[in-house]
């Protein structure tokens, strides 16, 4: 037995390596196990030729919080921004919202307390604005990048296209 390779250094050395990432491990399970579980955000997109819109929310039961972004271009080629925060109520299909506050960069604040309705069905968000057309507004699922890119892509429009009206 005298002549056996002593190899219990090997043992070591791979004890030693596992140890840190074992211990990374066990503190990664031991936050996850300690914090709260946040809402979950969703985010619907509508892209017209001159207008992006995100409506985003988190939800507590059927109870919803959340804001609508608005990005448009007027027929001078001038951009204009909304942003309104809402409270509302997702039960089921069934959505409705009342706005809280709303800002706007040609004009400071509008009057809050706009009611809107609509229906959330699959991947389809679906409202009835009182936009003087009466016609349902649809958004899609989407998420605040892709706000964010239709948004650049309308100022570049508008931004190319200034004076041209």
């Amino acid at each position: 037995m005298a002549d056996e390779p002593d190899n219990s250094w090997r043992v070591r050395q791979s004890v030693t390596a596992a140890l840190p990432v074992a211990l990374l491990l066990l503190l990664a399970l031991a936050l996850f196990a300690g914090c709260k579980s946040f809402p979950a955000k969703a985010g619907y997109l509508r892209v017209d030729d001159d207008k992006v819109v995100f409506i985003q929310w988190t939800q507590e039961g059927t109870q919803i919080k959340g804001t609508i972004d608005m990005v448009g271009r007027t027929p001078d080629n001038e951009i204009t921004t909304f942003l309104a925060v809402y409270d509302g109520v997702l039960d089921g299909e069934k959505f409705s919202m009342i706005t809280k506050s709303v800002r706007t960069s040609h004009g400071g604040d509008e009057k809050p307390g706009e009611k809107i309705i609509g229906r959330l069905k699959g991947g389809t968000l679906t409202l009835f604005i009182d936009e003087g057309d009466y016609e349902p507004k649809e958004f899609r699922r989407a998420a605040p990048a892709e706000f964010a890119e239709a948004s650049r892509n309308l100022q570049m429009r508008a931004k190319m296209n200034k004076g041209a009206y």
